[in-house]
């Protein structure tokens, strides 16, 4: 291989350390997707999605692990592994050239290496032939080889290292090859962004249910992540609502189509399938949580199996089993707690208690972001520095800007404030490194990844973000008086619904009387004028420049926006209109 692919790219899974839990993904293996993909007769691809700190390396060594145990046991199946190590901005299409040889030489260990195909790539080579006949060359070499296996996969880790020219260029190599039944599994920090929407041959709707008159799950409201339907009515459709759709258990029911009568021909229309890794389930969380403090502390009554526990048991060991184990047990809900699904959050969590000597020692961080999650959120920020310059601005003020609230910011509203719509939310993705996400609901909203995050850029950890959001100017705001301000605790009841939108479930119960963090989040929400003069005439007013942490209060005029209705002295109440 050459030294560029060397440089970037590892054909070996890494170890996996033992301060990971095997249990902690068995929800994975055992999903429906993972076995319908990896047994199933479909050539869809598996997409694992998760941001930072998720375990998608860690995912894909197990991956790897599992599918050479079972296709050890025959020469005619095969997996090839490729983890992308370090970001990608240059040398595409030599890398689209060497992943292919990679696969198609980790595919072929155990078959006659005397393959036609193969050496007419290799000749390609030798007479200097650009790098697009190249590619194309390697790539048939694979065609023939996939029609050789009963059973091919590849696990591509880390795709969202890759430029966009780079994924681009590699993904439509691999829509070729899935074609001839090579089932590949990726992990990235972004999502396939295509369903729902128009693609070069069908339309995928996003939500789809069982039409099965026997369905044992026809009572439930989920949708189905994984279904076939009828051929003839996909292909000739006269309207989404007349797709027949069939989960796994009735397509084995000898269907028929109650549109058009075929009992003959069903599909599974996606091309791909996105799995979220990053919310794992409450039930292994704790089982890891548990299983990692027993095997750094000692037997805390957790009740696992005592091979793991690889020490005896330390100071904080000792004070934790006091009190009946309460204290155990209360550390263990408030790390998962504060995890909220991501297993990398709850390791920075439990690396906090390796020091500490008692319970108390652990609590007294509680009010502030520990030094090495700020560690790991700058490294994550320094990847997007990385980038050219309108890339990193446009990144740093995307974060700026949606994590301002803790709820995000609905997407069409964020383009509104940075002046220019994105061609699709993969760029978003891609400029912010995966440090934000946009959710599922019908506003789009843009949010931090993980609450901590948000906490993160909200409190002004990091001078890079602190001045993108200085660089987001509010137009229309006169300077002049100081302002009078509200406290969240002496709102009345009728400005429940306010807080509702505004404020986190956490925020309202335990600080309430926080005026300074309400602010900050609303100077970056939108809302209507009927609202503001609501929350002035609600609002128990009082002068408190003093305790307000040094911000400097402006009035808002609102005659004209208001057609001289009325002015309120609320500050961060106004609808923000933001300029790069």
């Amino acid at each position: 291989m050459t030294y560029t692919f060397q440089t970037y790219i590892a054909e070996e899974p890494p170890t996996v350390w033992p301060d990971i839990h095997p249990p902690l993904f068995d929800w994975f293996f055992q999903s429906d997707e993972f076995l319908d993909w990896c047994q199933g007769e479909g050539t869809w691809q598996l997409h694992c999605v998760g941001g930072p700190g998720s375990g998608k390396t860690t995912l894909s060594a197990l991956a790897v692990r599992r599918l050479r145990e079972h296709c050890q046991q025959t020469s005619r199946r095969a997996v090839a592994s490729l983890f992308i190590r370090s970001d990608v901005r240059s040398n595409e299409a030599d890398l689209v050239e060497d992943m292919l040889n990679s696969i198609w030489c980790q595919l072929g260990k155990n078959l006659d290496t005397s393959c036609k195909a193969y050496q007419q790539y290799k000749e390609a080579c030798q007479k200097g032939s650009r790098a697009a006949l190249r590619i194309k060359a390697i790539r048939k070499a694979l065609e023939v080889r996939l029609r050789d296996l009963d059973g091919s996969f590849v696990i591509l880790d880390d795709l969202d290292r890759c430029s966009p020219a780079l994924d681009v260029l590699l993904r439509d190599q691999l829509a070729i090859l899935q074609r001839h039944h090579l089932k590949i599994m990726t992990t990235s920090r972004y999502p396939l962004w295509d369903v729902g929407e128009l693609d070069v041959e069908s339309v995928v709707p996003e939500k789809m249910f069982c039409d099965g008159p026997r369905c044992p799950d026809l009572s439930t409201d989920s949708p189905l992540s994984l279904f076939w339907t009828c051929a003839h009515c996909w292909d000739y459709p006269s309207g989404a609502e007349e797709y027949f759709v069939l989960c796994y258990s009735c397509i084995k029911d000898d269907p028929q189509c109650v549109y058009c009568g075929n009992t003959s021909k069903f599909l599974e229309p996606y091309d791909h399938r996105n799995v979220e890794i990053d919310n794992i389930p409450h039930s292994s969380m704790i089982s890891f949580v548990k299983w990692d403090l027993e095997r750094e502390h000692g037997d805390l009554g957790f009740q696992i199996p005592i091979e793991a526990r690889q020490r005896p048991s330390s100071k904080l060991g000792i004070a934790l089993r006091q009190n009946s184990g309460e204290g155990a047990e209360e550390l263990q809900k408030t790390i998962v707690e504060r995890a909220s699904g991501n297993v990398g959050m709850a390791k920075l969590r439990l690396e906090m208690t390796y020091a500490s000597t008692s319970l108390e020692e652990v609590k007294v961080t509680r009010d502030r972001l520990p030094h090495h999650i700020v560690a790991t959120f700058d490294a994550g920020v320094s990847r997007i520095e990385e980038q050219p310059r309108a890339q990193r601005e446009l990144g740093l003020r995307i974060i700026a800007a949606s994590c301002q609230a803790s709820q995000g910011v609905p997407l069409k509203t964020l383009e509104q404030w940075l002046g220019q719509p994105f061609r699709s939310p993969e760029d978003l993705y891609q400029v912010t490194g995966g440090l934000v996400k946009i959710d599922r609901t019908t506003e789009r909203r843009v949010e931090a990844y993980h609450d901590t995050f948000g906490v993160y850029v909200r409190e002004n950890y990091n001078e890079s973000i602190f001045r993108a959001r200085s660089a987001l100017r509010i137009k229309r705001i006169p300077r002049s008086a100081s302002v009078e301000v509200f406290r969240v605790a002496d709102a009345t009841p009728a400005n429940e619904e306010f807080l509702d939108l505004f404020a986190s479930p956490q925020d309202k119960e335990a600080q309430r009387s926080a005026v300074t963090t309400l602010l900050d989040e609303l100077s970056s929400i939108s809302i209507g004028l009927e609202d503001r003069c609501s929350l002035a005439r609600l609002a128990k007013v009082e002068r408190e420049r003093s305790s307000c942490c040094g911000y400097i209060w402006r009035s808002v005029d609102l005659h004209k926006e208001a057609d001289n209705e009325s002015s309120i002295l609320v500050q961060g109440s106004i609808k923000p209109e933001f300029e790069t």
